[in-house]
């Protein structure tokens, strides 16, 4: 089998995308550090700068998922519907948790101790939709079309994602549902994972082709 890279300079798009895949997990380590570190506790500069950390990784993620669909979408064909479908998903998700942190940003501002904080909260989850919209199960889709669209990937170019990649990001994207304490983790297995392809992107090799028999 050959595969069709480019081997030329990185563009912009292609170069934006290969920074996003390092420096995502950065900012999702740094809100899970500074949450371990009290400023889940109440408002404040932890509890603002934390959210605004992860906005940052999430608006990263973005990228990641758009390079993601590109990559296995290459060629077209069925890869086209799978691929779409997945960062389809996975945009769903990436929405339901901007809502999210973006409800948390806003309470923290607003309020000025813990206890005022919690009755907003409560206020909110009295919202019909809200709760499974943005807290429970919207977030976890974005896990879900990203740990498809890595093992689309893997099957479509190995060469580019392993599957110890795709395991990788896979245990990533599984351990903050189990646990938010468990983020800071997750972030440094979800670099390992995506350093590879990252490293690639910004080096401007990258699939414009799918892969095709050799005629000899």
């Amino acid at each position: 089998m050959l595969l069709t890279m480019t081997n030329s300079q990185p563009g912009s798009a292609q170069r934006a995308a290969g920074m996003a895949m390092l420096a995502a997990p950065v900012f999702v380590f740094l809100y899970g550090l500074v949450r371990l570190l009290g400023g889940r506790q109440g408002p404040g500069f932890g509890w603002t700068f934390g959210h605004l950390a992860f906005l940052v990784g999430l608006a990263l993620f973005a990228l990641v998922v758009l390079e993601l669909r590109r990559q296995v979408t290459v060629g077209g064909g069925r890869w086209q519907l799978y691929g779409t479908v997945a960062a389809a998903v996975a945009g769903i998700g990436l929405l339901a948790q901007f809502g999210q942190i973006l409800i948390d940003l806003m309470v923290g501002l607003q309020a000025t101790t813990k206890t005022a904080m919690t009755t907003s909260f409560h206020q909110v989850d009295a919202i019909p939709g809200v709760v499974p919209a943005v807290y429970t199960v919207g977030p976890v889709l974005f896990y879900v079309g990203l740990l498809a669209l890595v093992g689309l990937l893997a099957v479509r170019w190995p060469s580019r994602l392993t599957v110890a990649s795709a395991v990788l990001v896979g245990i990533g994207v599984i351990l903050p549902p189990i646990g938010l304490n468990l983020i800071p983790i997750a972030a440094v297995v979800l670099l390992v994972g995506l350093a590879v392809p990252g490293v690639r992107l910004l080096r401007g090799d990258a699939p414009t082709a799918a892969p095709r028999v050799a005629v000899r």
